[in-house]
């Protein structure tokens, strides 16, 4: 049986390639704001719920969602 422990060390590390990924281009596929973006605003976001959070060694991920979220379309 996997326990939430496993789930949540393995999200983190999903954070972790999203924020080297995010040192490289401003968005995740790339120069533009695409679907990957809203599904990971919204993975990332429910994951509060459940105690997953951006960490301070995630600078790349934290700007990027600080960004994302700002945008009028994250508002409603």
């Amino acid at each position: 049986m996997i326990t939430r422990s496993v789930h949540k060390q393995q999200a983190q590390i999903w954070f972790d390639k999203l924020d080297a990924r995010l040192a490289e281009v401003p968005y995740i596929a790339g120069e533009r704001f695409t679907i990957a973006d809203i599904l990971a605003l919204c993975t990332i976001d429910f994951g509060k719920v459940v105690g997953l959070r951006i960490t301070p060694e995630q600078p790349h991920l934290q700007d990027w969602h600080d960004r994302v979220s700002a945008r009028s379309s994250a508002q409603a």
